[in-house]
């Protein structure tokens, strides 16, 4: 059944690319294996007996303050006819104080579709993603018309309900199967 699968086109809906001469990507640190830049063209060879026609990129947690120029450069390569991405699921923080201002940035841009926060790092206690201003923010993607991306721990996935049920006008879309071990059954 996969081989017959792979005859028809397939849409990559979580591309992952990185330049490490453009950008900061902290996570990164001690994972030697993948510590390096992973450009189109390594994507273009690690699917090319796969039939992929076409690509989501998801943001790559780069640092903070790059977070604005990493959307810029991703707009960039969906606007590349050589390359498959066609749109973008961008960083930003929902309780940012200049959040509003950045999701205005990409109203209506034909390659942003959505918006990630991981929070799966120390800095996000669980619960962070159920205050006020982050459940603001969430509402406003939904407004705008763009999805949120759920990146979070496995045990905070009913803080993601709750914030769903906060915002029902935003799309919600779980990344990484909720991040669960699969290891663990029950």
């Amino acid at each position: 059944i996969f081989f017959r699968a792979m005859q028809h086109p397939c849409i990559d809906t979580h591309q992952h690319l990185w330049d490490l001469k453009k950008f900061n990507v902290p996570w990164l640190d001690g994972l030697d294996a993948i510590n390096r830049s992973f450009m189109t063209s390594d994507y273009m060879e690690a699917t090319a007996n796969s039939n992929v026609t076409k690509a989501v990129y998801m943001e790559v947690d780069v640092a903070a303050d790059q977070k604005l120029k990493e959307a810029e450069h991703i707009i960039g390569l969906c606007q590349d006819d050589a390359a498959p991405t066609v749109a973008a699921v961008i960083a930003g923080n929902p309780s940012a104080p200049d959040f509003a201002d950045f999701c205005a940035r990409f109203r209506g841009s034909p390659y942003i579709k959505g918006i990630r926060q991981v929070l799966h790092t120390p800095e996000f206690p669980r619960g962070y993603c159920l205050s006020p201003e982050f459940q603001k923010g969430v509402q406003l993607l939904g407004d705008a018309g763009l999805s949120f991306d759920v990146c979070m721990r496995p045990s905070e996935l009913a803080d993601a309900a709750a914030l769903a049920t906060a915002c029902p006008g935003t799309r919600f879309i779980v990344d990484h199967c909720g991040n669960a071990d699969p290891y663990i059954v029950n």
